[in-house]
């Protein structure tokens, strides 16, 4: 007999595992350590770091440059700088879908090929006067030629800038802006236009900017943080410092605030403690199970001997 008649005459070795109380118990046990010990762990990171939250938009308003200028209370040991948008809606479905992802990665497209992908901004025209029709080669594109990258979240992207200064020794703290996006949008999802000489005659904005790229993955909520840039520095605790800003992107037509954020890093990540926190509660919710395990042991289970036949439904 093949291995499949032994099979269908249940014939082939197997192994029973008969539930019990102290295996069960074991496993609530090990849950309860494992969930416990790694909340607390990750709790404990997010309080050790700090951060620091500035506003500028009412500093900056109606100017084209400024500066903002800061104090640390604590050190802020190799803090990663990010900006802050509050009260914007990028993700509305209709933002969130107005993108040409094969564009994206390079390819010239048509009109008819894009389709209604990146309505309502598909043209060079309908970029408006403040981008212009001025490719990043300084030429002239055609208001009918598609726009590249086109769509309205390439339209509204983020171009503020930022340079800081440590005032006290007057010295620029250097901001690295490489390695902001996911190495698979770097190789892979956007590209500037393949097959042409010269492709920033074709564009009028670079895809290609990691900025570019962190603008295009979308946000949840209405008041969003997104990396800008790395510091390998420490920032010193009452230490002033300096940031100066290319104020570009307006938020006064939708009510907006714009903010930098300075915050540690760590490897079980920032000063977020909603990770600690939801693993200290699934451990709590295991004992809570735990407990009702035991109880209805003791109450229904407990001293009754359950495969007596006496028990048995013929």
């Amino acid at each position: 007999m093949g291995f499949w008649g032994r099979m269908m005459n249940q014939e082939i070795p197997h192994i029973l595992i008969t539930p019990s109380v102290g295996g069960s118990m074991l496993f609530f046990l090990v849950l309860i350590i494992i969930f416990a010990s790694f909340g607390a762990k990750c709790l404990v990171s997010a309080m050790a770091n700090h951060e620091l939250l500035v506003r500028y938009d009412d500093v900056c308003n109606g100017k084209k440059n400024c500066t903002i200028e800061f104090t640390p209370t604590h050190d802020l040991i190799n803090p990663k700088i990010y900006y802050q948008l509050e009260n914007f809606y990028a993700n509305h479905r209709t933002f969130v879908k107005s993108r040409s992802y094969k564009q994206n990665r390079g390819v010239l497209m048509s009109a008819a090929d894009i389709g209604k992908e990146c309505n309502p901004v598909l043209t060079v025209s309908k970029l408006g006067s403040k981008i212009g029709n001025k490719s990043l080669a300084d030429t002239t594109l055609k208001n009918g030629d598609v726009a590249f990258p086109c769509g309205l979240i390439a339209k509204y992207f983020f171009n503020d800038t930022y340079v800081m200064t440590d005032m006290d020794s007057k010295v620029r703290v250097e901001i690295d802006e490489k390695n902001i996006a996911h190495q698979i949008d770097r190789e892979e999802k956007f590209k500037l236009p393949q097959g042409v000489k010269n492709p920033l005659e074709k564009v009028w904005l670079d895809i290609s900017n990691e900025h570019v790229m962190v603008w295009f993955q979308t946000e949840r909520f209405r008041t969003f943080i997104k990396l800008w840039g790395h510091i390998w520095t420490t920032l010193k605790a009452g230490t002033k410092y300096s940031i100066q800003i290319s104020n570009k992107f307006d938020v006064s037509t939708f009510d907006g605030k714009k903010y930098i954020l300075l915050s540690e890093v760590g490897p079980l990540g920032g000063t977020s403690q909603l990770l600690g926190i939801g693993f200290l509660a699934s451990a709590a919710v295991v004992v809570l199970m735990a407990l009702v395990f035991i109880v209805m042991y003791f109450t229904h289970v407990h001293g009754q001997d359950l495969y007596s036949l006496d028990k048995a439904v013929w």
